[in-house]
């Protein structure tokens, strides 16, 4: 939990308590008024419950947009380092080959001198799936330049099942499957997706494990850095 969560969830549970205490409340006093209450009298307390009943609905979607926003603006806390994460930035990346979809050997020792992304997903990951259209869109970006590889690996999927999926989204960048997961074993023990970029030395400059929006300009940012030195 980071410092805004913090500061300001304490007054969220106050006020969630206080929320479902009006809850209450409203429902005893309906209870009360039909029981004790006749005729138009009985009308006019049913319509004041009705106008109270609404207030309540108001306040709790306000509390839960409220709670909404201040999750998603809240800062990362740490996406480099997550647990489950084997690999620090600065770190030399771990060596591994796999078969492409195409049937070629990418080896992550021989990109020396280019700037690679890695992705590390599953066809059944959902936060893998907000994210990938994302990737898409860095390849179309970078995918041209020279200097430029990027591959999106498949975690304990089968190389069958990785080539339906991609058919499937309509993605043109390269994938590969780990179907033992044997080369993510090197990077990480749990959770996924998680994207490194490497840098033209082999050195890991920069990882994340989920899917953060905003952390996509940060990405784009360093691999423009990378691929204009």
């Amino acid at each position: 939990m980071n410092d805004l969560q913090q500061t300001m969830l304490p007054w969220f549970q106050v006020f969630g308590i206080a929320v479902s205490v009006m809850f209450l409340a409203v429902i005893g006093c309906a209870a009360w008024g039909v029981v004790k209450k006749r005729g138009p009298t009985r009308k006019r307390w049913v319509l004041r419950v009705g106008l109270a009943l609404l207030v309540w609905v108001g306040l709790v979607a306000g509390y839960y947009t409220a709670l909404f926003r201040i999750y998603r603006a809240a800062p990362i806390a740490d996406a480099a380092n997550k647990p489950g994460t084997l690999t620090r930035v600065g770190e030399t990346v771990p060596d591994f080959s796999l078969k492409t979809l195409e049937g070629d050997s990418f080896t992550v020792g021989e990109q020396r001198g280019h700037v690679v992304l890695l992705n590390f997903f599953a066809t059944w990951c959902g936060p893998c799936q907000l994210e990938l259209p994302h990737l898409q869109d860095i390849w179309n970006e970078f995918g041209k330049h020279d200097a430029f590889r990027m591959v999106i690996i498949g975690r304990e999927e089968s190389s069958e099942k990785v080539a339906a999926f991609r058919a499937k989204q309509g993605f043109t960048f390269l994938m590969a499957a780990d179907r033992q997961g044997t080369a993510y074993g090197l990077f990480a023990t749990e959770r996924i997706p998680r994207t490194y970029l490497i840098s033209r030395d082999g050195t890991i400059l920069y990882q994340c494990t989920g899917y953060y929006e905003a952390e996509l300009p940060k990405l784009r940012k360093l691999i423009r850095k990378q691929l204009e030195e």
